[in-house]
């Protein structure tokens, strides 16, 4: 038997979710971004707060295909036991360590990420820039 609320409640669902996303406050951000196995840390350039990143799916594919353009399988590899002595990586295999610029809105103070260990989240919706960390990136926004 078909729940007579279904309708309803999707039609809300809908409503609420168009009026949040409308008064979300989306700005431009960048700083170091750190993926890895259940790790998604970004750091603010002037901020020092350990932010986790969500991406909305127009965003993670964004982000796939400029991560895909960076690398191919075989290379990423290779250079993974280099990503790991990337200050900020902690001696940790990671995926990578990137300098991002995205469109995005910050969520106020809660748990987040892996288990609820970031205090902080930001959402992305448009990636702007995705590049491997230069020099330049680690003394401006050193994580």
């Amino acid at each position: 038997m078909k729940n007579q609320f279904q309708p309803v409640l999707v039609v809300c669902a809908i409503i609420f979710l168009t009026f949040a996303n409308a008064r979300a406050n989306w700005e431009t951000y960048e700083g170091i971004y750190r993926m890895g196995f259940e790790d998604s840390s970004f750091w603010f350039c002037d901020d020092d707060k350990d932010w986790w990143l969500n991406f909305t799916q127009d965003a993670d594919k964004q982000f796939t295909a400029l991560y895909e353009e960076l690398f191919s399988g075989s290379e990423l590899e290779q250079e993974t036991d280099e990503l790991t002595k990337v200050p900020g990586a902690g001696g940790r295999m990671v995926r990578g360590i990137f300098f991002i610029r995205f469109e995005g809105w910050k969520h106020p103070a809660g748990e987040y990420g892996h288990l609820g260990t970031s205090k902080w989240q930001i959402t992305a919706r448009n990636i702007y820039d995705l590049r491997l960390v230069a020099s330049d990136d680690e003394a401006n926004c050193n994580p």
